[in-house]
């Protein structure tokens, strides 16, 4: 339920009534019935070097929604084109976009062709921004990194946090291990809240999608990143606003950045069957192990580490036909680790239907089930690992044997649905657009010891986790584009969003069993630590955008969206996210010389917010057993009614150049971003009855930094085109302030202190060299233990402050 006041309640109501009533009007009297006299346009797309065909290049009439891609061999077919004077645009990642007029006679076939030339810079790639209808990147002055899966049909990519990683400067993929299964953070730009989430919100064809990392048993193993849920093979591209001034048309949660996927979809021909098997190994070399200078590494080597198999079999099935398009795909994959009970297996299915019932009306279903099973190696900094037990100790371990941990059975079993259903409507100069979607996850985590294996629990031990996700979300947006003169084109978009998050979890563990062969937890003789939790969230938002193009050289946009949660305080209304953007492209100016290449240079200031926690603005208290048993409670969290969402205001200056006959692309961006009113855990007065601590908006956060992308395409010959990427960003993290509060300590040597990254490493017991010999940093300044300052005690960031992607 919204934390808000009535009268914000009735803003919701009346504004959700407006949008409605606008969207109805301009629909009236607006359903045109197909062109009566139509005919056929015909022909093919190649390379204007090589002469090579290009495929998947987008072929469209101009001025309609009609379009198709090209086939292997470049060619295409456009059929039911209005007579007359037709303007066919062609396009192609990588390439410049070509229009010819074609004189179409109806009951007739027109033939035509073209020859794309080298682009670096894609000013006319349709991106996904927020709005009801795709916009050429030349019009957005914010950077937006774009990755075109078809690129990489056939690299050795097995998930999508491989998929993302190195394609794009400022996109960080941070594995969490390399075990089978093992999630990865997403990490853009840096780090900009300390108490909140720093990932990135992702929606799959428009669906939003729960990617919460958790594992929930006992175990160091890997934790589950729903990202990578998604089968790569199935993206067409990939979207990512990697700003706050990219991101305000999201509003609250998108502070940290926006990933937009979208799925493949069928083309109209005859029924396309595809197999695609790949093979391979997850292996290590002894010279590894023995880098860890233990006796014990060859042992550990010989016992403990084997080659993982992988295997992934997938079969696609796409076509369509005038008003009709599927595609549906299959995939079954299997990785093993390199230690014992280590792998995973993965199943998936996707269907993606577009119905057009009308030439100006399209309808769109997509859906996708993913299952995942992961066997989790007992790991890290646990005494069941299997690693640190034989490096440390050998064939009788140092906590624990190696090998009769091999009888310990940990898993991670998941499922998700998401699917989504979108209808889009064209009449005349707008484009309106409608999607309802939803994501439903569900997991049962398990985790069992049997008696007499683990020094600790020679009884046993059995634990379960379970999580349950639900997802759901509504977009509305409109768009209006015309032409107010030769040289003035305007474009206008509002619409809303709503969302809604319940997530529910349950978890118990219990040990010492009566006798062998019981594995419950409810079998244990001691059963503790059971609990249940239950959570849901509510978002609304609302936003327009106005933006005027000058002569296809110059845009400017402005826009705005207004937010609320419903984990802000009972006293704070809609939280208002502003944005302005400019490209201007110069390459395009009558005085520009061709040969020079292509120049655009863009700037970008907005907003965009990080929600509280659930129920961090309510006053909350927990049960607890008084004297002789009877029920009581306690003082749990005092609650905020002034709680609000913690604001992320980001200016960037860049350009994008092609140089080199446009052989080479150069993207660059400068960026400097300031989060205030930041969230952070304070102290309590005592007196006050808490004595935890309370969230407040009270500190302040910047990232400053830049980033340089880079595409060479060294080689483009009729049978073979080399393209070459690498990338290079810095991002430098500081917390300027934490209104006043003591430093915190986030885990061991992680602290949180002012004038240092987020969950900086601090450590007095600092080991240095000094003229050859290690000493300890506070005997070398000739000071005692506890006498070092924070800049002598700083070890360093947790995150990279430079990063070069090959």
């Amino acid at each position: 339920m919204f934390a808000h006041t009535s009268s914000a309640a009735r803003l919701v109501r009346c504004l959700a009534r407006a949008a409605a009533l606008g969207l109805g009007a301009l629909a009236l009297g607006a359903f045109p019935a197909y062109a009566q006299e139509s005919g056929t346009v015909t022909g093919q797309v190649v390379d204007a070097q090589t002469a090579r065909p290009l495929a998947n290049a987008q072929v469209s009439v101009v001025g309609t929604t009609r379009g198709t891609l090209t086939d292997a061999q470049g060619n295409f077919l456009l059929v039911n084109v209005p007579a007359g004077a037709q303007q066919i645009q062609a396009r192609s990642v990588g390439f410049r976009s070509e229009t010819q007029q074609v004189q179409v006679v109806a009951g007739a076939t027109e033939r035509v062709e073209f020859r794309l030339g080298i682009s670096a810079v894609a000013l006319d790639e349709v991106v996904v921004s927020g709005r009801a209808t795709g916009t050429a990147r030349r019009e957005i002055g914010s950077s937006m990194a774009g990755i075109n899966v078809a690129e990489l049909e056939n690299a050795p990519v097995q998930s999508m946090s491989q998929l993302l990683q190195g394609r794009a400067p400022g996109v960080n993929i941070l594995p969490a291990g390399g075990q089978a299964g093992q999630g990865s953070r997403i990490m853009l730009r840096g780090l900009a809240s300390i108490s909140q989430a720093n990932t990135p919100v992702i929606y799959v064809d428009g669906v939003r999608m729960d990617n919460s990392a958790h594992a929930g048993i006992r175990t160091t193993g890997p934790s589950w990143s729903g990202f990578d849920d998604i089968n790569p093979q199935d993206i067409e591209n990939i979207e990512i606003i990697r700003g706050a001034s990219a991101a305000t048309l999201y509003g609250t949660e998108a502070a940290a950045g926006v990933i937009n996927i979208t799925t493949r979809r069928g083309q109209r021909g005859a029924p396309r069957w595809s197999v695609r098997s790949e093979y391979g190994f997850n292996d290590t070399p002894r010279s590894w192990w023995r880098e860890s200078s233990s006796v014990f590494a060859d042992w550990t080597y010989d016992n403990l580490v084997r080659r993982g198999a992988y295997r992934n079999n997938q079969l696609t099935l796409s076509g369509g036909q005038e008003g009709f398009r599927y595609y549906a795909s299959g995939t079954l994959r299997h990785t093993g680790g390199i230690q014992p009970n280590s792998f995973e297996d993965h199943g998936t299915f996707r269907s993606n239907f577009e119905v057009a019932p009308r030439e100006n009306m399209t309808i769109g279903f997509n859906a996708g089930y993913t299952q995942r099973n992961i066997m989790v190696p007992p790991n890290a900094n646990n005494q069941e690992g299997f690693i640190n037990n034989a490096l440390l100790g050998g064939p009788l371990g140092n906590w624990n044997a190696p090998l009769d941990l091999v009888a310990l059975e940990m898993f991670q079993n998941g499922n998700r649905f998401t699917g989504g259903l979108t209808a889009e409507y064209r009449p005349g100069n707008f484009v309106h657009r409608v999607t309802a979607g939803a994501d439903v996850f569900g997991s049962d985590n398990t985790e069992f010891l049997p008696p007499e294996v683990v020094s600790r629990f020679g009884g046993g031990y059995a634990g379960v986790y379970r999580r349950n996700a639900r997802n759901f979300n509504l977009d509305v947006a409109s768009t209006y584009r015309a032409n107010l003169s030769d040289w003035l084109r305007t474009s206008t978009s509002a619409g809303f969003q709503a969302y809604r998050s319940e997530v529910g979890t349950t978890s118990s563990y219990g040990e010492d069993f009566p006798f062998i062969g019981l594995r419950v937890v409810d079998a244990t003789a001691s059963s503790y630590s059971v609990g249940e939790t239950r959570g849901e969230t509510r978002s609304v938002g609302f936003f327009a955008e106005q933006q005027f193009g000058f002569n296809n050289l110059v845009f400017v946009t402005f826009g705005a969206r207004a937010d609320g949660h419903s984990a802000f305080g009972a006293d704070v209304d809609y939280q208002i996210y502003p944005k302005v953007d400019a490209s201007y492209v110069v390459s395009e100016h009558g005085f520009w010389n061709p040969e020079f290449g292509t120049l655009r240079l863009r700037g970008a200031y907005g907003m965009a917010g990080m929600q509280p926690s659930a129920f961090s603005a309510v006053r909350t208290w927990f049960a607890t057993s008084a004297a002789g048993g009877i029920p009581a409670i306690l003082p749990s969290n005092v609650g905020n009614p002034d709680l609000r969402p913690e604001i992320s205001r980001e200016l960037e200056l860049g350009f994008d150049a092609g140089l080199l006959a446009e052989r080479l692309n150069l993207e660059f961006t400068y960026y400097n971003q300031r989060t205030t009113d930041a969230l952070y855990q304070a102290r309590n007065i005592p007196s006050l009855g808490f004595l935890g601590t309370q969230l407040r908006n009270i500190g302040e956060v910047s990232n400053q930094g830049m980033e340089l992308g880079t595409r060479l395409t060294v080689l483009n010959l009729p049978r073979f085109r080399w393209d070459a990427r690498a990338n290079f960003s810095t991002n430098r993290n500081r917390v300027v302030s934490l209104g006043g509060e003591a430093p915190n300590q986030v885990r061991w040597l992680q602290h949180t202190r002012e004038g240092f990254p987020i969950a900086g490493f601090f450590a007095e017991n600092h080991l240095i060299v000094v003229n050859g010999e290690v000493v300890n940093k506070w005997d070398h300044l000739g000071s005692g233990p506890g006498t070092l300052t924070d800049a002598q005690q700083f070890i360093g960031s947790p995150t990279p402050k430079r990063t070069v992607q090959l």
